[in-house]
């Protein structure tokens, strides 16, 4: 849910209840309509180990009905257990996540014929 009066642009911000992970809170921090976005992520509660990442999201038009989306994302675990359970295993889980994540926002906006952009 949206915590901010703004619903985009910089500012923008909201909640996100991770089940069974935990809540984060992303904020927008740069904006550029309809080409780029950033946002800033920091844990509210029952995140172990994650301490902040930024998500920057590209879009570009690659024809009339198509748009390709760049996701580069940083992020900081929080101590020496957070870095080694990063390596062994929160990048691979994240990695298929996130694939996971655009496989299933491809396949609604391919269904359907109008798309809310603050449904996403």
């Amino acid at each position: 849910y949206y915590n901010t009066d703004e619903v985009e642009g910089i500012g923008a911000g909201r909640i996100c209840h991770l089940a069974p992970m935990g809540v984060i809170e992303e904020t927008a921090s740069a904006w550029e309509d309809g080409k780029s976005f950033t946002l800033e992520i920091y844990p509210v509660e029952k995140v172990p180990f994650f301490k902040h990442a930024t998500a920057t999201f590209v879009l570009s038009e690659v024809d009339a009905n198509t748009t390709q989306v760049n996701f580069d994302m940083k992020y900081e675990m929080k101590g020496l257990i957070g870095r080694l359970m990063d390596v062994a295993f929160n990048r691979k889980r994240f990695k298929k996540g996130i694939t996971r994540y655009f496989f299933y926002r491809h396949q609604v906006i391919k269904n359907v014929c109008q798309v809310d952009p603050h449904a996403f």
